[in-house]
C-alpha cells in the first residue's frame, strides 16, 4: 500500500488529496495491527518521497513545492493580473464547466457518473469509512480544481484534471444492494442510456479528436506574443470559449466524422509522445524525466 500510495502520488502530486481520506479509512478498520503495517506502509513511500522531494528541487528550488504550482501561478498572473496565485480562479465558475461545461464537463462527457451523487449520499448514512473515503477525495478534488485560473487543463480531449476520480466515482455510483438483486428495472433503461452516451461521446474523441478545436479555441493555445512568450486571453474571455454549446470538441469531432474523415486515437496533432504545443518554461528534469508533473 506504501508502494501505490509513494507511486501514485510522485507521478501525480493531486493524487495526494485523493490516496490521504483512504489511507485514514483503512487505518480507522485496522487500528488494531496499526503499529504493525505503519512502518512498512511508511517505508514503502520513503523512495518515491526522496524522488518527488528531488523533482521539486529541481524545478522550483524547494522540496515542497511542486512544479505545477509554479506554472498555474504563472497562468494565473497572466490571466486574472500579477500577484495572482495557483488558486486565484472563480470557484463557481471553476465548478460548473468541471461538471457541466461542453468543453471539460465530467458529467457530458461521463453522464453515467451522475449514480455517484446518490452513492456518496448512501455511503455517509451507512457510515461505510471506504466509500466516505472516496467521497470525501472526490470533493476535495474538485473544489481544488474549481479553484484553477485554467480549470479546463489546457490541450486536451475531457476533464483531464478529473481522470484520476473515475474509478472512485465509479464505485460510488454502484448501489451495494444490487450485489444481492441485480440493478432494479426501473433503473436498466436510464443507466442504459446513459452509460450509451459515454460510449458515444468518447468514440467520437478516440475517431475524431485531432487537437484542432484547442489548437483554434483553447485560451493557452490560440495566442503567441513576438517573442514567443504565450498571450493568455482574459479569465473571463476564457471561460467563454470554454462553454461554446455550438463549438466544441465533441461536436468538432463528430462533424468530422460526418465528413467521412476519421483516425486512430492516438494519431493526433498533439500526442503524448509530442507533448504540448507550448512547451511549459520549466528546466529539463533528469531524475523524473518520463514522469507527468501537471495535474
Amino acid at each position: 500500500m506504501g508502494l501505490a500510495t509513494g507511486w501514485a502520488v510522485m507521478t501525480r502530486g493531486a493524487t495526494a488529496v485523493i490516496c490521504l481520506p483512504l489511507l485514514v479509512a483503512v487505518a480507522l478498520e485496522h487500528r488494531a495491527g496499526l503499529a504493525r503495517w505503519l512502518p512498512w506502509l511508511l517505508l514503502g513511500g520513503l523512495p518515491f518521497a526522496v524522488l518527488l522531494g528531488m523533482d521539486n528541487l529541481a524545478h522550483t528550488g524547494a522540496i515542497h513545492r511542486f512544479p505545477f504550482t509554479a506554472q498555474a501561478a504563472e497562468i494565473s498572473g497572466r490571466m486574472a493580473g500579477q500577484g495572482a496565485g495557483a488558486f486565484a480562479g472563480n470557484p463557481v465558475l471553476g465548478l460548473a464547466g468541471l461538471l457541466f461545461s461542453p468543453s471539460r464537463g465530467l458529467l457530458i462527457y461521463s453522464p453515467f457518473l451522475l449514480l455517484a451523487v446518490p452513492g456518496a449520499w448512501r455511503a455517509w448514512r451507512s457510515r461505510d469509512g471506504l466509500r466516505v473515503a472516496i467521497a470525501v477525495g472526490a470533493l476535495v478534488t474538485l473544489g481544488m480544481n474549481s479553484l484553477y485560473t485554467d480549470w479546463w487543463g489546457g490541450s486536451c480531449w475531457g476533464p483531464r484534471r478529473l481522470m484520476d476520480l473515475l474509478p472512485g466515482l465509479f464505485l460510488l455510483g454502484l448501489d451495494p444492494a444490487w450485489r444481492q438483486g441485480g440493478i432494479p428495472v426501473r433503473l436498466r433503461a436510464p443507466l442504459a442510456t446513459l452509460v450509451g452516451l459515454a460510449v458515444l461521446i468518447q468514440s467520437l474523441g478516440f475517431f475524431g479528436y485531432d487537437s484542432r478545436w484547442d489548437n483554434r479555441m483553447e485560451p493557452h493555445s490560440t495566442q503567441a506574443g513576438a517573442a514567443g512568450d504565450l498571450s493568455y486571453l482574459s479569465s473571463w474571455e476564457a471561460n467563454e470559449r470554454m462553454w461554446q454549446w455550438t463549438d466544441n470538441p465533441p461536436l468538432e469531432a463528430a462533424r468530422k466524422l460526418a465528413a467521412g474523415t476519421s483516425q486512430i486515437g492516438d494519431d493526433n496533432q498533439i500526442t503524448l509522445a509530442l507533448g504540448w504545443r507550448v512547451q511549459p518554461p520549466l528546466p529539463v528534469c533528469a531524475t523524473l524525466r518520463s514522469v507527468d508533473r501537471y495535474p
